[in-house]
Formats: C-alpha cells, sequence, structure tokens
C-alpha cells in the first residue's frame, strides 16, 4: 500500500494534469451514466425537448416561422428570444443517432451526457494552463485537482444548460488570450476571440464577458488587439448566430434581439431582486467558510491577471444590479473565480504576516472543505434529478402506440410542473388539472376536482377534438385517496404503478417546497364514464 501511495504522489508530481484528466473524467463519466434526468426547467425544455421534436417532425416550443403559421395563418411569425444554435447541434446529434438506429430516448441521453463529460474535461485543462501562467506549478496542481472533483461540477457537466455549456468556451478563449499576451502571437488572440464569440451564440449574456476583455484593451491602449479581438468576436457572431437567424428569420440577430426586449421588458417578472443573491451563491458553491478567503483572493486577483479578473467582474456586476436574478445566472463564472480566487487568495497568503503565522488554521480550513467537498461529490454526482417525472414517462413510453394523451393531476397545488414528453417518444396532448386559485376555491376534495375538472365535458371534447386521457399521472400522495376517488366520477381507472422519486429530489422539496420532486402515481383510464365520452371522431 505504501509503494502504490508513493507512486501515485510521483506521478501526481510529474504529471499533474493528466492525473486529474483521469480522474475528472471518471467522475464525469459516473454522472453521465448514474446522474440520469435534467437539473433545472431549462435545460431540458429550451434545449432537448425542442431538439427531439424537430427529428420528430414537431415543434414543442412553438419556436419556428412554419410552427406559428399553421397555428395563426393571419398572424406574422415572431422568434421567441431563444439562442438556436445549442438546440439546434442537439437536434444533429439525435438525428444523426436516429439515422443509425438509436431511437431509444434514454439511451441517447446517456450518450449526450458522455459527449458533455468529455466536452467539459476542457474547463480543467484551461483552469490548469492558466493557473501555470498567472501563478505558478504548485497552484495549478490544486486547481486542477479542484476542477477535477469539485462537489457540484462532474454532475452539472453532463446537463444540458446553457450557462454550463458555456463555460468551457469560455475558459479555452481566456486562456488562449492570456497565452496571446505571453508569446505577442495574433493567431491565439484571433482564436480565443473567436470561441468567445461561440460562447455568446449560446448564452448571449457572456457578451459581459468580452465587455471586460474589451476594456482591458482600451484600458492597456492596445488599439490593434482590440481591433482583432472585437472583428473575431463579431464574426464568430456573425457566421453562426447572424446566419442561423438570416436562414429562419430572414434577417441576422433577430432572436437576440428579441431576447433583449422581452428581459427588458420582464426584468422584474422573474427570480428576485436581492443584491446579494449572487455574492452568497458564490461562498455557497465554494464551501464556506475557505469559500470567504477564495472571495477575497477573487477581487484582488486583478494584481494576478486583470485581462481574467475583468470580464468575471464585469458579468458579476451586470448580474448584481439587474432585476431578474436566477440561481444558474451565475454557474457560467464559477470556475474562473475559482481559479482566480485560489490564485489570488495564495499571493496574498504569502505576503500577510498573519496567515504566514496562522498556517495550522488554514490547513485546518483545507481539510474542512475537502471533508464537506467529498460528503457533497458524492450523492451529487450520482443524482437521478427529476426522476420520478422522468421514469413515469420512459414506463408509459412501452404503451405508446395506444396512448393519444395524457392527464397530469396535482390538486394540492395551482399549478402543476411539465413532464418531458422526449422519454414518452410521443408528441401527445398533456393536459393539466391543478387546484383552481382564480376564485372561491372548494376545500373539499371531491367538489375541487369537480370544479377544475369542468373541462372535460361533452361540450369541450365536441369544440376542441381532442382526446380523452388514456392515463392519469397523480403528482404526490396528499390526499391521493380522495383524488383517485373524485376522478371515479369521471372515468373508470385502474392503478398502474408508483415511480418513486429520488433520494436527493425528496431532500431538495424538504428544504424549499417549491421543488416539485414527488413520487408519481400511475392509473390508466379504463373507459370514460358516460356523461364524459368523447365524440367518435376522437378515437
Amino acid at each position: 500500500m505504501q509503494r502504490i501511495k508513493q507512486g501515485l504522489f510521483e506521478y501526481w508530481q510529474k504529471h499533474p494534469l493528466r492525473l486529474a484528466l483521469i480522474v475528472g473524467l471518471v467522475l464525469r463519466l459516473i454522472a453521465a451514466v448514474f446522474s440520469g434526468g435534467y437539473g433545472m426547467h431549462d435545460d431540458h425544455f429550451l434545449v432537448i425537448e425542442t431538439a427531439q421534436s424537430w427529428v420528430d417532425g414537431t415543434d414543442y416550443n412553438n419556436w419556428l416561422p412554419h410552427s406559428q403559421l399553421k397555428d395563426n395563418p393571419d398572424k406574422e411569425p415572431k422568434p421567441d428570444g431563444h439562442s438556436l444554435f445549442y438546440p439546434g447541434l442537439n437536434y444533429l446529434f439525435f438525428y444523426t443517432l436516429n439515422t443509425l438506429g438509436i431511437t431509444d430516448f434514454s439511451l441517447k441521453m446517456m450518450l449526450l451526457r458522455l459527449l458533455h463529460a468529455l466536452f467539459s474535461l476542457l474547463v480543467i485543462y484551461s483552469g490548469f494552463r492558466i493557473t501555470q501562467i498567472i501563478s505558478n506549478i504548485d497552484t495549478a496542481r490544486r486547481i486542477a485537482l479542484l476542477l477535477a472533483t469539485f462537489w457540484w461540477i462532474p454532475f452539472f457537466s453532463v446537463r444540458n444548460l446553457v450557462e454550463v455549456v458555456a463555460i468551457p468556451f469560455a475558459m479555452l478563449g481566456m486562456l488562449w488570450l492570456l497565452e496571446a499576451e505571453q508569446d505577442k502571437g495574433w493567431r491565439k488572440l484571433f482564436w480565443g476571440s473567436f470561441v468567445l464569440g461561440i460562447t455568446f451564440n449560446i448564452r448571449f449574456q457572456t457578451i459581459f464577458l468580452a465587455t471586460g476583455i474589451g476594456l482591458f484593451y482600451l484600458y492597456k491602449t492596445q488599439w490593434r488587439k482590440l481591433l482583432i479581438f472585437s472583428s473575431a468576436y463579431l464574426f464568430a457572431i456573425l457566421i453562426v448566430q447572424g446566419g442561423i437567424d438570416m436562414l429562419i428569420w430572414k434577417r441576422p440577430f433577430a432572436e437576440f434581439v428579441e431576447y433583449v426586449i422581452y428581459n427588458m421588458e420582464h426584468k422584474y417578472t422573474y427570480g428576485n431582486n436581492q443584491y446579494s443573491m449572487y455574492f452568497l451563491l458564490l461562498l455557497g458553491f465554494m464551501l464556506p467558510p475557505i469559500s470567504i478567503l477564495w472571495f477575497f483572493g477573487w477581487l484582488r486577483s486583478f494584481k494576478n491577471s486583470l485581462l481574467l479578473w475583468l470580464p468575471t467582474i464585469c458579468f458579476f456586476a451586470f448580474h448584481t444590479i439587474f432585476p431578474n436574478k436566477q440561481e444558474r445566472f451565475i454557474i457560467t463564472i464559477a470556475p474562473m473565480v475559482l481559479v482566480l480566487g485560489v490564485v489570488g487568495w495564495i499571493d496574498f497568503m504569502s505576503s500577510s504576516q498573519f496567515w504566514i503565522k496562522q498556517q495550522k488554521l488554514y490547513k485546518a480550513m483545507v481539510r474542512t472543505f475537502w471533508i464537506i467537498n467529498l460528503i457533497l461529490l458524492i450523492p451529487v454526482t450520482l443524482t437521478f434529478s427529476k426522476r420520478s417525472r422522468v421514469v413515469s414517462l420512459e414506463y408509459l413510453s412501452q404503451y405508446k402506440e395506444s396512448i393519444n394523451s395524457v392527464l397530469i393531476e396535482d390538486t394540492n397545488r395551482s399549478s402543476v410542473p411539465f413532464f418531458p414528453l422526449a422519454y414518452l417518444e410521443k408528441w401527445v396532448p398533456v393536459y393539466n388539472l391543478p387546484r383552481n386559485d382564480s376564485g372561491s376555491n372548494p376545500t373539499d376534495i371531491e367538489k375541487r376536482a369537480t370544479w377544475n375538472f369542468q373541462i372535460f365535458s361533452p361540450e369541450y371534447f365536441s369544440l376542441t377534438q381532442k382526446p380523452f386521457p388514456d392515463y392519469v399521472l397523480f403528482l404526490g400522495n396528499q390526499n391521493l385517496e380522495q383524488r383517485v376517488e373524485a376522478m371515479q366520477k369521471y372515468c373508470e381507472l385502474e392503478f398502474e404503478t408508483e415511480i418513486k422519486s429520488g433520494f436527493v429530489d425528496r431532500i431538495m422539496a424538504a428544504i424549499n417546497p417549491k421543488n416539485v420532486n414527488e413520487s408519481v402515481y400511475i392509473y390508466r383510464v379504463v373507459k370514460p364514464n358516460q356523461k364524459t365520452i368523447r365524440p367518435r371522431c376522437c378515437r
């Protein structure tokens, strides 16, 4: 055992980046295989659901002009304000798998997670190389190990969240710009700028990273570099974002313009407006108490690299000032803040008389960090997020040929969460049955269901020509018996199965009830009752 430890230590000393990449790859592969589902609404319904629906010949979000014209032939189609670049890449991936005969959607998603796992290794590589340049090899080793094993990074690395997918591009682009400062060459400057332009095509807000870099060149009065940077950055945006929008909307940057307009008009609609939010989130991401030291190190890291500090501080400042704040927005700069924070703190500590004398205290904080990090790393990396919603539709996919519509019943709440239809592998109408909060809501569960279910009448089906539900999915077990009994007034039900929510999902729901991660109870509709039988044309 001692020889193995000695061998690993020697290998770590000689090949730190290689070993960090191996460890990081193993953790990401574990996440890709075992961490199914999706983390947040946007990493599935604005990316994956969109792409798979295009492959299947429909348009889930109704983003494309022909879909809008089909629904409203007299209304001019309008961009929805989403970059179609990353959903388009996923569309090409799914389309290729279909061509190869791989149609099982769960398998498609695992292959996609594996692809993202490999791509995310660029974060470890870029972080290591950046630290080598602005600090030293010892600090670079620490950074590589941190980026490989940080508690939330393997899980998020295999997600389809645009804020996360933008991270490898952003860090690689900034690495090449940093290297261009070292060797004075223009090629690295051009390609680093171009890659940052690609980052914009994935996540529009990363324009504030480019803003910080532009300010650096202005401050240094490096006009030639500013010209090359601006030209390459705009070129990447023009050929990708501009090209896609020209192809679809016949005008460049149609989606970006609509995105800006929408967010300005709805800046108080979503999220919250607490100015301390991102400060607290970054402290939480980096795990207190040591995160306080690293955050301080980031704030003073302009002394180590102004070129990297300005983009992150501009990005942080904008999101802090802008009213619409959501947790995921700040994730894009979290790894770079970690890199600069550790570098800045080590630089400060080496010249601080207090911390030179308090090495035991600092080592105790480091040990505490690693204990907490490892405790979190294992369950988070293995988390099957939104398990009950995903697996319930995976279960129903075996009956997809006979399914024409599904009802999601959650009369305990005023809204029903989205269910990922791509896992059903069939695009059918989904009816939501929430609690009615628009007026005087009946407290009796049977009256409540009657109140809400009034649209499921013969008149409703006659007018809409929509099919009666073939399955009813009850979300959560609260009042379940009464809810099923109330539903039996309208159709005869037969219990199929219970799909339990994941362990971490249950913890998240306990911490914050807004996380609707409850078990799903699947009932098959044997037949509608006579008073709600659909017209023959809908069978």
